[in-house]
């Protein structure tokens, strides 16, 4: 597989791509919140959805995630949903704990999702 490329110019014209969008973040830890914070200069609603249980934020993380109206949700993903091909949003459960969801399924509209999982989080 070659190896890509990306410049800084290139990145942000494909993300103008998603201007104005609603953006939902799959993941949890300082790296979701960080490629929130950078997705929110694109749209006004940007939502973290995370199934720890617990969100795994440093302090100056949540400080970011509040001043830039990121929303946290505290939910697991039970499905993407989409229209021949076209991501619509998400099917979620809300946690009672990482294991155990409570009460009905809920749907989030979402024209982009970003999926922020694999690295390590250095919140303690």
């Amino acid at each position: 597989m070659p190896e890509r490329n990306w410049d800084r110019t290139r990145l942000k014209k494909v993300l103008k791509g998603f201007q104005g969008k609603k953006i939902l973040v799959i993941g949890n830890g300082n790296y979701a919140a960080e490629e929130a914070i950078q997705l929110r200069s694109f749209s006004d609603e940007v939502r973290i959805v995370t199934h720890a249980g617990e969100p795994n934020f440093s302090p100056a993380y949540l400080d970011l995630l509040k001043k830039n109206n990121i929303q946290i949700l505290n939910q697991r993903v039970s499905e993407i949903t989409g229209v021949q091909g076209v991501v619509t949003g998400v099917k979620v459960h809300p946690q009672a704990s990482r294991h155990e969801s409570i009460g009905a399924t809920l749907t989030y509209g979402g024209e982009a999702i970003f999926i922020a999982l694999g690295v390590a989080s250095s919140a303690a």
